[in-house]
């Protein structure tokens, strides 16, 4: 269950991060809010796994594709595939 909270926190924060990078001007209080929001969801992180973790990172906050997490953390990219959506559903 916590699991699934992370991935959708993780979720809303990578939609809010694109709104805020398509305004060409950003409040003081969007910036104040992303960084909140951003040590929110290392909180999360830090109590899972550390494998999921690191891949929900790369993946979520660091926009790497499927493939770089698989050639950076050293697993077959089914495998960082099912990390990932394993708890998605």
């Amino acid at each position: 269950m916590l699991e699934r909270r992370c991935i959708d926190w993780l979720r809303k924060t990578i939609r809010e991060r694109e709104v805020i990078q398509q305004q060409e001007t950003l409040p003081e209080i969007a910036v104040n809010d992303g960084n909140e929001a951003k040590l929110t969801v290392e909180q999360l992180l830090a109590r899972l796994d550390s494998r999921l973790a690191a891949i929900l990172r790369l993946y979520y906050l660091e926009a790497f594709t499927v493939n770089e997490i698989a050639e950076i953390s050293g697993v077959p990219a089914g495998t960082v595939k099912s990390r990932l959506f394993m708890h998605a559903s």
